[in-house]
Formats: C-alpha cells, structure tokens, sequence
C-alpha cells in the first residue's frame, strides 16, 4: 500500500512540473500546476462521459466528451513541448465552455440534454482563477 501511495505521488510530482518554467514566479507556478491537475481529471471524466454516452447508444453525444478528450490531452502534451500558458488555458477554457453547449443541443436541447449545459459555468470560474486580474478586461468575450 505504501508504494502505490509514493507512486502517486510521484506521478503527481511529475503532472505538477508541466510547463514550468525556472523563471517563472510562485503566483504563475501555482496557476499552471492546478490548470494541470484540474485538466487531467475532466479529460478521464470526458472519456468515461462520452463511452456511457455510446453504450447507451447515443453515439454522436457520446462522441462530443471523448473529442473533448482528446483534443484535452493533446493541449497538455502541446503546453510540456512549448510551455504556452496561455494558449493552454485558453484551450482548456474554451473546450470546458463549448462541450456543455454542443452536447446539450446533440441531446435535443436544455429539458433533453438534462441541463448539462451548467457545466459551461466552470469556464468563466476558471477564467477568474487562471487569468491574471489586470489583464481581465482583455480577455476573448466568452472568457471574460
């Protein structure tokens, strides 16, 4: 037990490093650690979401939350090549706003989609954790 417990934790020492940078300042390495830790989760959540979605025979629902999947994944290989912060959260940020969106009008709308489309609540929450306050004003429009 114990050594699956410092496996995890050294797994998560690893996912905490990507795209960090040794001139980056204690604010920005905490900003970048936990859009990384957060983002890993809700990319295993988006795969199990989207094959339910396809063993209940909703194929093109269930396609919306793995493409989620994968174009998350690629976004967190992309930001350990070139460590752009940015173009991480803003990719993270807008799959997180459009996905609820997409699914919910593939379902038939907000009664048939079961009002998934309050998940697109977290993006505007993540756009005020992960975005520096000073620029919040020049933030794209639906990330503002």
């Amino acid at each position: 037990m114990l050594s699956t417990s410092r496996r995890f934790q050294s797994v998560v020492q690893k996912l905490s490093h990507i795209g960090i940078r040794e001139s980056d300042d204690y604010e920005s390495r905490l900003k970048k650690t936990l859009l990384v830790l957060c983002s890993i989760p809700f990319m295993f959540a988006g795969f199990i979401w989207g094959m339910m979605y396809i063993a209940f025979d909703e194929r093109n629902a269930g396609l919306i939350p793995l493409s989620y999947s994968i174009i998350s994944f690629l976004s967190i290989v992309h930001f350990a090549l070139t460590a752009q912060y940015w173009f991480f959260r803003f990719s993270q940020l807008t799959l997180i706003l459009l996905l609820p969106f997409a699914l919910m009008m593939t379902l038939g709308g907000y009664v048939s989609g079961s009002a998934v489309v309050i998940w697109a609540f977290i993006a505007p929450l993540g756009a005020l954790l992960f975005e520096d306050v000073r620029r919040g004003g020049s933030l794209p429009l639906p990330l503002s």
